[in-house]
């Protein structure tokens, strides 16, 4: 058997043997009429953080690594919105709301060619 998880929860459980997938390009994404979209200032790690984000499985590891991209101060906090499991209510969710959607690129490419 074998099953696709965080290798965050699992990597200390010696029932388990891990073999990381290749990464997958990601993005933040929000719907059309979010704010940011009409904004005419370059997006800024400030202005990220004035909206709720919206992640799959959010882990501390990952949240270490948004900060360290976004070149955030260890201890900022994240004004994480919604994290979850399911990939349709964080697709609706961030249609329907102001969400930023952390997520991969190939996940939402059906919805980029609709615009």
């Amino acid at each position: 058997e074998f099953f696709i998880a965080n290798a965050d929860v699992w990597a200390n459980d010696i029932r388990f043997a891990i073999t990381p997938l290749t990464p997958r390009p990601a993005s933040i994404f929000c719907s059309a009429n979010h704010p940011l979209v009409r904004k005419k200032q370059p997006i800024t790690s400030a202005l990220l953080l004035d909206h709720p984000w919206a992640f799959i499985n959010l882990t501390e590891t990952t949240e270490n690594h948004i900060r360290h991209l976004l070149s955030l101060a260890e201890d900022t906090a994240l004004p994480i919105g919604l994290n979850c499991n399911d990939f349709n209510l964080l697709r609706n969710a961030t249609l329907k709301n102001n969400y930023l959607l952390f997520t991969w690129n190939d996940w939402l490419a059906d919805d980029l060619k609709e615009g």
